[in-house]
């Protein structure tokens, strides 16, 4: 079992708290591009999508990089970029169906979920009114991978559907 963040979109209000706290933590700064989490939204519908990577099954980025830069860590389940290897040919990001990973132009290179070690400052500062659960969930148990899929398939329509063309503006 690995701990997993689980996001809903429908409660995500769009305040870019997940993105700073990402981008302060890993990348010192508040370049949003240092962030492992975007948000994709779209204010005329009132729509914000969290993208982050989500430890898919397919792991269809470790196959895309060319330079074997990119390995799964045992102890999380999830892909971990190894930055001096990597050439940063955003091979990674093509390959990626959920839109998960992410490029710093500042620094030329991908940039993807860590799970903060396990512990995500992303879900820590995601709160939803009124004391309900925000956006984004941790969650350490056996998944349904159904019910994951179906909820990850919704999310990535709706970011298809706001962004038009599947890239974030």
């Amino acid at each position: 079992m690995h701990p997993r963040i689980v996001i809903d979109y429908t409660r995500c209000t769009g305040c870019q708290a997940c993105v700073l706290s990402c981008a302060l933590s890993h990348g010192q700064s508040i370049r949003t591009s240092a962030s492992a989490i975007q948000i994709a939204s779209s204010e005329d519908e009132g729509i914000h999508v969290p993208l982050l990577c989500i430890a898919c099954a397919e792991r269809s980025c470790i196959d895309a990089c060319p330079e074997g830069a990119i390995r799964l860590d045992n102890y999380l389940g999830i892909p971990l970029i190894d930055r001096d290897r990597c050439i940063g040919c955003r091979a990674c990001l093509s390959a990626c169906p959920y839109a998960g990973i992410h490029f710093d132009d500042t620094v030329g290179r991908p940039v993807v979920c860590d799970l903060c070690g396990g512990d995500p400052l992303c879900v820590k500062v995601c709160s939803g009114e009124r004391g309900m659960p925000g956006a984004l969930t941790l969650r350490i148990a056996e998944e349904d991978h159904e019910a994951k899929h179906t909820a990850t398939a919704d999310r990535i329509q709706v970011y298809h559907h706001i962004t038009k063309d599947g890239t974030t503006s």
